[in-house]
């Protein structure tokens, strides 16, 4: 059994699992050329040059993994690549084994999306001067989208600090906002109030 052959079926399961837009490709270092292609997306064949001219020290001792990097195919789409390493026999480096995934179809559906939905106009904002539920609703998408998470991901100090910049607008006062805003973030009334006279303490102290 040769060393690549041992790649052969991880070849074939990667191209099976991420389908017909993925090209796996097993290169040999040795003699620069293809030995296995699996969905030729490139329109190369096993035999023909890998072309990729390394040199001695470019994949660096421990380095097994390149990128995911970019790169165009042959018709200018945009392909997302990754490179795995592959020890020969002697457990230095021997072949690489890349996937290329093609992402023309993904390209052409963002596109068509924007279309179907280009950027809203400014919003009607005397519709929304009183609604306390829709200036609650945006503190907390800034506040999250800021943060990276979802309300149910916030730690105590996290949920203090969203708390602080909701009561600082004095939205917290209106009516029914405590149980809507307790519902927002997952906990109880009686905690939502805990947390807001932490931050009021935290904002005196610093004051």
């Amino acid at each position: 059994m040769t060393w690549s052959s041992r790649y052969d079926a991880i070849a074939e399961a990667i191209a099976a699992l991420l389908g017909p837009e993925a090209e796996v490709v097993l290169h040999d270092l040795a003699t620069d050329t293809i030995l296995r292609i699996v969905n030729p997306l490139s329109r190369r064949e096993a035999g023909d040059p890998s072309l990729l001219d390394l040199e001695e020290g470019d994949l660096a001792p421990g380095r097994s993994v390149l990128g995911p990097y970019e790169k165009a195919g042959p018709s200018g789409d945009r392909i997302r690549s990754v490179s795995a390493v592959l020890p020969g026999d002697d457990g230095r480096p021997a072949g690489l084994l890349c996937v290329n995934l093609g992402l023309g179809r993904v390209d052409a559906a963002a596109r068509l999306l924007a279309g179907l939905f280009p950027p809203p106009a400014p919003r009607p904002e005397p519709l929304f001067r009183r609604d306390w539920r829709e200036a609650i609703n945006l503190i907390l998408r800034d506040r999250l989208a800021a943060a990276g998470l979802s309300a149910d991901r916030l730690d105590r100090a996290g949920r203090i600090a969203l708390v602080a910049a909701i009561d600082a607008e004095g939205l917290l006062e209106m009516r029914h906002a405590a149980a809507y805003v307790a519902a927002q973030l997952g906990i109880s009334r009686a905690t939502l109030y805990a947390d807001r006279a932490a931050a009021r303490a935290r904002s005196q102290a610093a004051a």
